[in-house]
This record gives C-alpha cells, sequence and structure tokens, in this order.
C-alpha cells in the first residue's frame, strides 16, 4: 500500500514538472529583434579628367634677326598678327593639368627699313604645355605654366632678296605662360592669359639663302575649355 502511494506521488510530481515545459512549448514564439535594412549602394561613375580646348589671340612680335647676303640686315620688322589653337588635356590633380595644342599664326609680313627684305611668315606649332593652378577664389583660378614642342616655320612669297624661294624649317619651340580661367559652369570653363614663345628660326632657299632668326613673341591669347563628365 505504501509502495503504491510513493509511486502516485512520484507519478504525480513528474506530472506536474512537466506541465511549464508543456504550457511554455505552445506559447508563440518571440518576435525577432528589428534589424534594419542595409542602406541602398549607388556606383558613382568616375569623372574624366579629359578636357578639350581652343584658344585664339593677337601676337606682338620681338624684332627678329635676319641674315641675308653674306651680312647682317638692319631695321628688320616682323608685322604682329592673330593666331588660333586648338587641344587635348587632362586634369591630373586639382592642382595640375596638361594638354598637347596645334596652333597656326600667319599674316607676318617680314621687312627692313631700307626695303631690302620683302617676305610673309608662317608658323604651325605643336606643343605639350604643362600648368600649376596654384588656388580657386570662388570660381577664379590664377595660373602659371610652361610649353615645349616644335615649329614649322615658313618663309614664302619672298620678292627681296631676288633668287630666294620658299621653304619651311621645322625648330624646336617653348613658351612660358600666365593667366586666369574663370568657371563658366561645371564643365566649361573661360581662360585669359599671357604667354612668351620662341619659335626658333626659318631659312629660304636659293645660292645664298636668308635666315631669319629670335622668332619670339608676346601673346595675348582668349579661349574656352569644356571639361567631359
Amino acid at each position: 500500500m505504501r509502495v503504491s502511494l510513493y509511486v502516485s506521488c512520484a507519478a504525480a510530481a513528474l506530472c506536474l514538472g512537466a506541465l511549464p515545459a508543456t504550457a511554455a512549448d505552445l506559447l508563440p514564439p518571440e518576435p525577432p529583434l528589428y534589424e534594419p535594412p542595409p542602406p541602398p549602394v549607388f556606383e558613382v561613375a568616375e569623372r574624366s579628367c579629359m578636357y578639350v580646348r581652343v584658344d585664339g589671340g593677337y601676337s606682338f612680335n620681338e624684332r627678329p634677326e635676319v641674315a641675308k647676303n653674306h651680312g647682317i640686315a638692319f631695321g628688320e620688322q616682323k608685322d604682329d598678327s592673330w593666331f588660333v589653337e586648338g587641344g587635348l588635356g587632362c586634369r591630373i590633380t586639382p592642382y595640375f593639368r596638361a594638354d598637347v595644342t596645334v596652333g597656326y599664326r600667319d599674316g607676318q609680313h617680314l621687312s627692313t627699313s631700307f626695303n631690302d627684305l620683302d617676305a610673309d611668315f608662317s608658323a604651325v606649332t605643336g606643343m605639350v604645355n604643362a600648368y600649376w593652378d596654384i588656388a580657386n577664389f570662388g570660381g577664379i583660378t590664377p595660373y602659371v605654366g610652361v610649353g615645349l614642342g616644335a615649329s614649322a616655320n615658313r618663309l614664302s612669297d619672298i620678292n627681296l632678296p631676288v633668287g630666294q624661294s620658299s621653304n619651311t624649317r621645322i625648330d624646336f619651340a617653348y613658351a612660358l605662360m600666365a593667366g586666369v580661367s574663370v568657371d563658366l559652369s561645371e564643365r566649361l570653363t573661360l581662360d585669359a592669359g599671357y604667354r612668351y614663345i620662341d619659335l626658333g628660326s626659318a631659312r629660304a632657299k636659293g645660292a645664298d639663302p636668308i635666315k631669319v632668326k629670335n622668332l619670339d613673341s608676346h601673346d595675348i591669347r582668349v579661349g574656352l575649355r569644356y571639361n567631359f563628365e
């Protein structure tokens, strides 16, 4: 009898102990903690460094040095003239850019005060230029630059001295520049500046060809740069 009572009590205790677990199993599961979705990822296209430029201006020429007839001419003059240029460049850093330009200048008449020289001069230039943009002041950026390249210098329409014919001579050229660029928009920039350029020398054809040295000038240049996105 006692054994049966003990067994009954133990069974009852086991049943009571199992009731909370069974009730807990019947409860709905706790909702998971809220995790915000990851922020959207936008692919930002890399901005191109490339730009194109077109420029024009006026050239104030220094007095050239002309050698003819085994001697030196006196009172040489080379007319001032216009020029045009175009090029392609790249902004390498916020403060450094470089470009390659091709230019043409014409309408420069060569003469002397003794009227013994009558010829025309023209040139096609190809330059590699580097610029330092010093700082940007509200969209206005002063800069300095240097250029190295070559110039195809042509003497033509040679009436004096007689016995001369047209010829093109390719010579080393260099330039020193300073100016200001103004941001007109995110892509368009106005460029205005000064340039000193030395085109080397020119030479005609003939038994005693004339030679023209000191083909340097002071250029006032205005242009536009278009920056690609």
